[in-house]
């Protein structure tokens, strides 16, 4: 059962040790959230004129994964001003009625354990659907990637956004087995339309603890038997899919050609336990 909880808006917070409109902070810098403390071992801040291909691969193929009705192209992927723009357009291609871009950073970056925050402003409009999310090695996110190892869940979203919905965001982790698939989630709220501005979207993840933050505020925490599960090294996949299952197809009222803009992605470690344990896991119980 997905809980609401009502989430104050802000597009900096003062936790950060350098702040958003600051110079990009380099590998090695610490920032301070509640009582942790937390060093910095990844980033892209998107400054460059090019994409950076050591840390992302660029999709090229249908999604094929949730009857999404788009199909990837590494023309939807560029830098701009400083921002990773993924845009979502209505153009023929392979038989879909409309193109999109995908990036993830499978075999060039994973991780087990520590913090993610994504500063993003995602796209308006029926049909779109936003996600920054982490997925196993061998999952590459789309039908035309290298899924040869892939095995889900588990996974864990920092956040989901509906176009058509933009002042909510989904909160949600994935673990169990093939035979008995567990998510949790929560659903939030902003004052704010999550399309208008950037905001810092946020995950703190331990063995024992998955924490999901909004502009420096916590919102939902999730500590039950499955959290254990969540065990392997994860890349990090950021898209805008269009159609599908849950977002449904666009209408007459989407305007396209739309776009997901990412200021910086920035990965964390934990300085007093950087390298915890992986704790026993628990055997999934068959669904009632």
């Amino acid at each position: 059962m997905k809980v609401a909880a009502i989430i104050l808006g802000c597009a900096c917070f003062s936790l950060l040790l350098f702040g958003c409109q600051g110079n990009a902070p380099e590998v090695g810098d610490q920032i301070r959230v509640d009582d942790r403390k937390w060093e910095l071992v990844w980033s892209d801040e998107f400054n460059g004129e090019e994409v950076n291909l050591n840390h992302w691969n660029i999709a090229d193929g249908p999604d094929g994964l949730n009857n999404d009705v788009n199909y990837n192209t590494p023309e939807n992927i560029y830098l701009e001003d400083g921002f990773l723009v993924l845009r979502q357009q209505r153009e023929n291609k392979a038989g879909f009625e409309y193109t999109t871009g995908k990036v993830n950073s499978q075999n060039h970056f994973t991780f087990l354990y520590g913090r993610i925050e994504v500063r993003a402003m995602p796209p308006k409009g029926k049909g779109l659907h936003t996600a920054y999310w982490l997925i196993q090695e061998g999952c590459s996110g789309w039908a035309g990637g290298d899924n040869s190892n892939c095995i889900w869940p588990p996974e864990i979203d920092i956040a989901e956004i509906l176009g058509q919905d933009t002042q909510v965001f989904h909160t949600t982790y994935h673990a169990g087995t093939s035979v008995a698939k567990r998510g949790k989630g929560q659903l939030n709220y902003s004052i704010e339309d999550l399309s208008e501005d950037f905001h810092i979207y946020a995950v703190e993840w331990e063995p024992q603890e998955i924490r999901w933050y909004f502009d420096g505020e916590l919102v939902f925490t999730a500590n039950d038997m499955f959290v254990k599960d969540v065990h392997l090294p994860f890349g990090i996949t950021l898209d805008t899919v269009v159609g599908g299952n849950w977002p449904q197809a666009p209408d007459e009222h989407t305007i396209l050609p739309a776009y997901n803009r990412i200021d910086y992605v920035r990965v964390y470690q934990d300085v007093e336990n950087p390298n915890p344990a992986t704790p026993e896991l628990t055997a999934t119980p068959q669904p009632e």
